[in-house]
């Protein structure tokens, strides 16, 4: 949140985050990191309020009249996600795109070759 603590000290966490990418395995050590930027976004993380669902509702029948949006991810979609999940929705608005555009046939060759789930 906006200037909280971890706002306020970011920097502080730095060497935390650089032994968490060792620890699960994405760099070798902490030799590999040479620079961190630290970039404040303020409401980058939505927090929503009590009557939200109402709200997303315009919105959404707003956007309706457009054939060809497709809302996807976490912030489309505004369901709690990880990125398996994120991945998931993907692939499954790419089937769907596919066969809307009547090349199922893509999907079917993937298939053939183990690619698509």
């Amino acid at each position: 949140m906006e200037g909280d603590t971890r706002w306020q000290n970011a920097e502080r966490l730095t060497d935390w985050v650089v032994d968490d990418l060792v620890k699960v395995g994405l760099i070798k050590s902490r030799r590999q990191v040479h620079n961190v930027h630290v970039e404040r976004i303020p409401e980058s993380y939505p927090i929503y309020h009590k009557h939200y669902p109402r709200e997303l509702e315009k919105a959404r029948r707003a956007l309706g009249q457009f054939e060809n949006l497709h809302l996807a991810g976490r912030t489309g979609m505004f369901w709690y996600n990880n990125m398996d999940h994120s991945i998931e929705n993907a692939m499954q608005l790419c089937k769907r795109l596919l066969r809307d555009a009547g090349r199922a046939d893509v999907e079917e060759a993937a298939l053939a070759q183990g690619l698509a789930s």
